[in-house]
């Protein structure tokens, strides 16, 4: 060959990222001087293929850089390509290196078909897997207790073949809070984000909202996740369960004959007066109180207490409370003190003794007795009825 230099070996590396000052993608190629005198190599990339792949502005979208390199003898240099696609097509060239005064055909040049597809950042959204009518993603909440959170995941993946910038922006709520949005973050192909969107209701009703997922450099993958979700409010419920269970209350596993106890409260929303009685206690729980009267607007502590005897598992069991609706008499008697059958006043009572004579004789006593419930009636006034509270 001319100069005693060849174009060698040329190795194409792996299409990657190319540096922040350029933009689009690269790929490396090796090029070796396997002889003994330098050589200088000029490089180019010439269009080929269908000529139906648009080039804008005159400027074919792939580039050789340096267009010329000096090799020495038995060293390779590196030289980079640059694919910056601006359309949604195939592009496809042919990359040439030239000895400069080379005479040896075999190697004086070396060539290779470059192929370059064009394409956009793809980001779907993985979660929620609902949809609105009109195909829109959709977080849909279960109806919740008010004063109550929950939380739903929003996962993003790019199913494309190149990183992929975006981000979620969510307006302000009361009630939707969106752990992870408004911040920029950049996916490579196949990867995954996942975003935490709570609902927490403050009012009885629906709620709606949406956020807004953006794609950089492409606005067609701009979508927009609607939000939903329903608060509600019971007229007497469940709070300050262990563990911050909704409705479930849950003891640790403990030794036979040793008791464990679990305080909650039962809460009136409502503006009318309720009697609760709980299930006869057994061998395994115990209700304190059992029975009572829970007031307008008010809360009691209930304490349950399970003590087994023996081995046991309940895994679950449910107890019910009753619900009866009361009012007081006479008709629209206000309230009177707190009651229930824990409530206990001394009374003296009679007894017969047999005394040390062997005579029987009467003595008095003090002992405990529950208080007497107070008199009421059931009501059935506005729509009210007899329920059952599971727990």
């Amino acid at each position: 060959a001319g100069g005693g230099g060849g174009a060698g070996e040329g190795s194409p590396g792996g299409g990657k990222a190319s540096s922040a000052k350029r933009p689009g993608v690269s790929a490396n190629f090796k090029i070796s001087n396997p002889n003994k005198v330098s050589c200088s190599v000029d490089f180019a990339v010439k269009p080929g293929g269908s000529a139906d792949a648009p080039v804008e502005g005159g400027q074919f979208p792939m580039e050789v850089q340096p267009a010329q390199l000096d090799i020495p003898p038995h060293e390779h240099r590196y030289v980079t390509v640059y694919f910056a696609p601006k359309a949604i097509s195939t592009y496809q060239a042919v990359f040439e290196a030239t000895v400069q005064g080379g005479g040896d055909p075999k190697t004086k040049q070396f060539t290779c078909d470059l192929r370059g597809d064009g394409t956009l950042p793809h980001i779907t959204v993985e979660e929620p897997s609902a949809l609105t009518p009109e195909g829109a993603p959709l977080v849909k909440f279960p109806r919740l207790l008010l004063g109550k959170r929950l939380t739903r995941p929003i996962t993003l993946r790019n199913n494309g073949i190149i990183p992929a910038v975006c981000r979620v922006d969510m307006p302000h709520s009361n009630v939707f809070t969106l752990s992870g949005g408004g911040a920029t973050t950049t996916l490579e192909p196949g990867r995954t984000q996942t975003l935490q969107l709570t609902f927490t209701p403050d009012a009885a009703g629906v709620h709606t909202h949406s956020a807004r997922l953006s794609v950089k450099q492409n606005q067609f993958e701009a979508q927009t996740i609607h939000i939903t979700g329903e608060g509600y409010m019971e007229e007497v419920m469940f709070t300050n369960l262990p563990h911050d269970l909704d409705d479930e209350l849950r003891f640790d596993d403990g030794p036979v004959g040793k008791s464990r106890e679990v305080a909650f409260t039962v809460k009136n929303n409502s503006k009318r007066h309720w009697r609760f009685e709980w299930p006869e206690n057994t061998a395994d729980f115990k209700f304190a109180p059992r029975v009572g009267h829970l007031h307008a607007g008010t809360s009691k502590t209930v304490v349950l207490t399970f003590a087994p005897s023996a081995p046991a598992t309940h895994a679950p069991a449910e107890l019910a409370m009753s619900l009866v609706p009361i009012s007081y008499e006479p008709a629209g008697a206000p309230a009177p003190g707190d009651w229930d059958d824990t409530m206990k006043v001394d009374k003296e009572v009679e007894e017969e003794v047999e005394g040390s004579d062997g005579q029987t004789e009467t003595v008095t006593k003090t002992v405990k007795v529950v208080v007497e419930e107070p008199a009421h009636v059931t009501s059935t006034a506005d729509g009210a009825e007899a329920r059952q509270g599971p727990l």
